[in-house]
């Protein structure tokens, strides 16, 4: 008998994003607009480690290095958080969202 494998295809690394776990973390945002949320609540509700969902954080908020170039397609454009460090506790909001007609002044 011949036992052909392929390769699974990645989900995430350099190259490839995490387009579910992004698409949740819009949903949980909008969810709770207009109050700002914490990294670890978003990452409990997306079920991925904290560093993950900062990451994600990280790659809505439009700052991106040159990597992050070829996943351009949802970065920065229709969505944007922003980060609120004067609090003590840093949280997370929407900047811009198009989608639901939210945008900041």
């Amino acid at each position: 008998m011949l036992l052909i494998t392929y390769p699974m295809p990645m989900e995430t690394g350099r190259g490839n994003a995490d387009i579910k776990s992004i698409e949740k973390t819009k949903k949980y945002l909008r969810m709770k607009h207009p109050e700002p949320v914490r990294a670890v609540e978003l990452a409990r509700y997306i079920n991925k480690p904290q560093a993950r969902a900062l990451r994600i954080l990280d790659l809505l908020s439009g700052v991106s290095n040159d990597r992050d170039k070829e996943n351009a397609e949802f970065l920065s454009r229709d969505f944007l958080v922003y980060l609120d460090e004067d609090s003590g506790v840093t949280l997370y909001g929407i900047f811009k969202d198009k989608e639901k007609g939210i945008y900041a002044i």
